[in-house]
């Protein structure tokens, strides 16, 4: 089935031309239909989104303040409305990114259109707890749906622009479906994500690759979520945030995408000195297994050279014992003396290299190096502060 879908996409112009600009082309598309009949998708949101059956569309609006649409209502009393519709094909939302494109003004409605819901969505809302708001969730599967409700007026008045949006209708379809494709039991599935991987290689032929490991990646990390919250009780568990956001004791699960491969990682807040969180945690990319300290950088590489000296962090036996990893660590001991990689002076790092292993046993060591973490948080930051004072 998934060839079926790439072929498709191969041969469809509608996708061809979405290539060139991807999440601008959706959101352009979607706002031009809004745009060009505003009484037809009047009815369609407000029945949709439970906004009053009086407001009617006034105008439409793209990139307003970094949201991808913002749709304007008013009613015969001169009340206004606001929808705000964040989009995403090729990435996968926050929950910080939506906390700030979220207010306090009650006028304001909310949609988060995406090929894949977040994790730390709830059936199809996400709930902005800080501000005691929601965001109504939807996917392209559903946005297809509300189009072709839309199809039967649109032709009677233009039948060339029913025709492009019957063809943008077929496309949302492949989509959702090529994502339901790769939506399994990820536990179930082989880690073969790597640059070399063959699946990839289909993906790279209609250039979504980097929406492939997106979402895999989000999906591992959302394991990495349910095996913590199951197998560690107490932990604190938080949506995910800036580093330098983050409170001692928070545990954050994200995933991403850099350098032409996907991230999942897990990072424990274990203290703070000199104003600074200090972080361990585990992250695996590409076909790397590392484990990495973060802090300012006026002590994180003070922070990961007493741990790796002592023996309390950096320690790759219990991936090696599981037969996930190779035995061989990087850095290589001897290039120049040097003990760590790194991104950037906050974040130092040691690694292994995966093998093509179970997913379900990535879970659990990533999760049995979490736990280490909570057990042993006190004796680590013992030893940290004998580096630093």
């Amino acid at each position: 089935m998934m060839n079926r879908y790439i072929s498709y996409l191969k041969e469809s112009p509608m996708f061809q031309l979405s290539l060139s600009s991807k999440e601008l082309f959706h959101s352009n598309f979607i706002a031009w239909v809004i745009s060009n009949y505003k009484n037809a998708c009047s009815f369609l949101l407000t029945k949709h989104l439970n906004i009053e059956s009086d407001f009617l569309i006034t105008h439409v609006k793209r990139e307003e303040n970094h949201k991808d649409i913002t749709v304007y209502f008013s009613n015969n009393e001169g009340e206004s409305r606001k929808l705000f519709i964040e989009n995403k094909v090729k990435g996968i939302p926050t929950y910080e990114q939506l906390l700030n494109y979220t207010t306090t003004d009650e006028r304001v409605h909310y949609l988060l259109l995406s090929l894949i819901k977040p994790a730390f969505a709830q059936e199809n809302k996400v709930y902005i707890n800080e501000l005691d708001k929601e965001w109504k969730c939807i996917n392209y599967y559903d946005l297809a749906q509300i189009l072709k409700e839309l199809v039967g007026e649109v032709q009677e008045k233009n039948s060339y622009h029913a025709n492009i949006i019957k063809d943008y209708i077929d496309l949302a379809i492949s989509l959702h479906n090529l994502t339901e494709e790769i939506n399994g039991d990820i536990r179930k599935e082989a880690y073969n994500y790597g640059t070399n991987s063959n699946i990839l290689d289909q993906f790279r032929e209609v250039r979504l690759h980097d929406f492939f490991l997106k979402l895999k990646h989000e999906m591992i990390a959302v394991e990495f979520y349910k095996e913590i919250k199951q197998r560690i009780p107490g932990i604190k568990l938080v949506p995910y945030k800036k580093w330098e956001k983050a409170n001692v004791g928070e545990v954050f699960v994200g995933s991403g995408f850099t350098n032409g491969s996907g991230i999942s990682e897990v990072k424990y807040v274990i203290g703070e000195r000199f104003g600074s969180p200090i972080i361990l945690g585990v992250q695996i990319q590409d076909t790397q297994f590392r484990l990495f300290t973060e802090s300012s950088k006026r002590i994180s590489i003070k922070i990961a050279e007493q741990l790796f000296r002592n023996n309390l962090w950096f320690n790759f036996s219990e991936a090696v014992k599981s037969e996930i990893t190779e035995k061989e660590e990087y850095p290589k001991p001897g290039i120049k003396g040097k003990k760590f990689n790194t991104y950037s002076q906050p974040f130092f790092y040691r690694s292994v290299k995966l093998r093509e292993c179970p997913i379900d046993s990535i879970v659990k060591i990533v999760t049995l190096y979490i736990d280490y973490i909570h057990r042993e948080k006190q004796n680590l930051l013992k030893t940290i502060d004998e580096a630093l004072y």
